[in-house]
């Protein structure tokens, strides 16, 4: 364990992380003056620039009353059913049919023969 170590022991660890940390300090500091994050640094900040000013139009709409989104009902221009449904139109056949039929069939048109 560490605290079992020499001082001398401990100061091999201590070198190498010193050196690790040096080295890392150099790949950090080549690397934020690299074309890509330098690219990604102007992106992030023209996005971030961009939902601001979202922000602040936004918050203009709703200080002058206007709606953030308005909903429309769509206009469907193949609805042509005038009010009546499926359901209305097929119980409007069946008694019309029912009608037909009882008339056929009734006792003045066809006499029971039995």
């Amino acid at each position: 364990m560490w605290r079992d170590l020499t001082d001398e022991e401990k100061q091999e660890y201590l070198n190498e992380y010193e050196a690790e940390k040096i080295e890392y300090n150099e790949s950090m500091k080549a690397y934020h003056n690299s074309p890509a994050y330098l690219a990604y640094i102007n992106a992030k900040s023209r996005a971030e620039a961009a939902l601001e000013e979202e922000s602040r139009q936004r918050q203009s709409r709703m200080e002058k009353g206007e709606p953030y989104m308005s909903i429309q009902p769509a206009e469907d221009p193949d609805d042509y059913d005038d009010g009546f449904s499926m359901k209305h139109t097929a119980t409007a056949r069946f008694q019309r049919n029912h009608r037909l039929i009882s008339e056929i069939l009734s006792e003045s048109v066809v006499p029971d023969v039995r």
